[in-house]
């Protein structure tokens, strides 16, 4: 029987702006207290109907995803960083033109037997976050917790859209992962 393991946590949330919107890129800047993510990808496919039935379905690829971040908090500079609000003696101030940069994304998951799950997401913005607090009674649950949403897109110059790979991949390292993700890689992926 083969030995099975599951996910156990995650961690090693990690950001890096991009260029465009308006930004310059940045460096890849840890971001604590990651507590839930996961994504949904968007993928375009279309019956074809001939001889009154179903002849074959056109699939346009991978299209986009959807990753949702649960975060115990984000400080001022991170969401100066990847939701690009402004900061004015102190205050954080989102305006109606305020316009979040792209950023690359990534994570690890732990499974239990103490090895990791990567993924990362090549280029896309967050969504300013929703707040919503109540007085606490007797429940232990966290105030406030900071949900991100964020629309990713393939990467111009090689289409990625997300990678994923398990740490003991032959030739995986991690730097190597966190190099192509958030595009410090000198050698792109060959197509294929």
């Amino acid at each position: 029987m083969a030995n099975k393991k599951v996910v156990i946590s995650c961690e090693g949330f990690k950001a890096k702006r991009q260029e465009g919107n308006g930004y310059t890129a940045g460096e890849i800047k840890d971001i604590l207290g990651l507590q839930e993510v996961g994504y949904e990808t968007e993928q375009g496919s279309e019956p074809v109907f001939a001889d009154s039935m179903r002849a074959l379905t056109l699939q346009s690829g991978l299209t986009g995803a959807t990753v949702t971040a649960n975060l115990m908090e984000l400080t001022t500079e991170e969401r100066q960083e990847i939701l690009g609000i402004k900061v004015q003696e102190g205050m954080e101030i989102y305006t109606s033109d305020t316009i979040s940069p792209y950023v690359s994304l990534s994570w690890k998951l732990k499974c239990s037997d103490g090895s990791f799950v990567h993924y990362g997401f090549a280029r896309g913005n967050f969504s300013v976050p929703n707040s919503s607090a109540s007085t606490m009674e007797d429940s232990p649950e966290q105030q406030d917790q900071v949900e991100l949403e964020g629309s990713f897109i393939p990467r111009q110059d090689d289409k990625v859209l997300y990678v994923r790979i398990h740490d003991g991949a032959e030739g995986f390292t991690e730097q190597a992962f966190l190099d192509f993700i958030h595009g410090t890689a000198t050698e792109p992926i060959p197509a294929g």
